[in-house]
């Protein structure tokens, strides 16, 4: 039986990308669609977890990766997630000094105020 990672990415923008994580997906898939995704000047990355109960510790590390990778292309990246397990994850690693972290799709792709 053969598994297949589950990853979607849809463009809302020109520079604006949803990136959805199924509950299957492989940490090294993810980081191949987002760390491209996250070398363009000024995109807004948000990464849907929603389908995760938990966070895989190399998951963790491409997250934070790619959450600097789009800090630092003047960009910024959003994380959501429901899971009171997956943002205790991200909040017990400050996460949020460089990203956001919402609870819901519609959070994160409201604009910032």
């Amino acid at each position: 039986m053969a598994l297949t990672s589950t990853i979607d990415v849809a463009q809302l923008g020109a520079k604006r990308y949803v990136l959805t994580v199924g509950a299957d997906a492989d940490a090294c898939a993810v980081k191949d669609v987002l760390y491209p995704l996250a070398a363009h000047e000024g995109a807004s990355v948000v990464v849907d977890l929603q389908a995760l109960a938990v966070l895989d510790p190399s998951l963790l590390g491409i997250l934070m990766g790619g959450a600097h990778l789009v800090r630092g292309a003047g960009g910024d990246l959003v994380a959501v997630t429901g899971s009171p397990r997956v943002r205790w994850v991200l909040d017990d690693c400050d996460f949020a000094n460089v990203a956001r972290v919402e609870r819901t799709l519609t959070d994160a792709l409201a604009p910032v105020a």
